[in-house]
């Protein structure tokens, strides 16, 4: 089964709650997930430790996990979600993306997602498109 970096903002309880809810998700089909605030913890930006801590931990993460799924929220996407976005794409990754505001969706960020194929609009489609895609990837495999 595949291991699945869930990169999104982290700035209100909201956002984290949301991400939250697209892991338990992903869980629940036996997907294992890698959530940066749950997982490695929020950065402490008057803590240089801290710092260090997170970063390293989520470049561990990113570099472990085979999929990204990208919560793309807001008239300009997070500038830490799309530079997950763009590791995980710049090595080989499969990148998926969720957002039911596509009025200012980054077009560099819709292209990473499979340009547009792989952006659903809410955790249910998200769910079913991740299943269809993980099984046409094994039909493929000899």
């Amino acid at each position: 089964m595949h291991r699945i970096y869930i990169a999104g903002p982290l700035f209100n309880t909201h956002e984290r709650w949301y991400l939250e809810h697209i892991a338990d998700a992903l869980e629940g089909t036996g997907y294992a997930t890698f959530l940066p605030h749950r997982d490695a913890g929020l950065v402490d930006l008057r803590d240089p430790q801290s710092q260090v801590k997170v970063f390293r931990d989520d470049i561990t993460a990113l570099d472990s996990c085979d999929i990204c799924v990208a919560l793309l929220t807001g008239p300009d996407q997070d500038s830490g979600t799309s530079a997950e976005l763009g590791y995980m794409f710049a090595h080989g990754r499969t990148c998926f993306g969720i957002t039911d505001d596509f009025r200012f969706l980054n077009n560099m960020l819709w292209g990473i997602c499979g340009e547009g194929t792989r952006i659903v609009a809410d955790i249910n489609s998200l769910v079913k498109l991740l299943s269809t895609w993980d099984r046409d990837q094994n039909a493929q495999e000899p």
